[in-house]
């Protein structure tokens, strides 16, 4: 197996803290994007959370 091969079936959905040998360059590139861009997202309902919270002490501190 050649290290920019990916595994067959590959496409199954990835898991924390799962052994990584296996991946090729191109399957961990690709992780790496998935989880910035599920990092991103994460943070973007932390902020509207926080927002919201915000909103509604400054409603109940009136």
């Amino acid at each position: 197996m050649d290290w920019d091969e990916p595994i067959s079936g590959s496409n199954q959905p990835m898991a924390l803290g799962e052994v990584l040998d296996r991946l090729s360059l191109e399957e961990l590139r690709s992780r790496i994007e998935a989880l910035n861009n599920e990092i991103s997202r994460v943070q973007a309902e932390i902020e509207k959370r926080q927002s919201h919270q915000a909103q509604v002490d400054q409603f109940f501190k009136n």
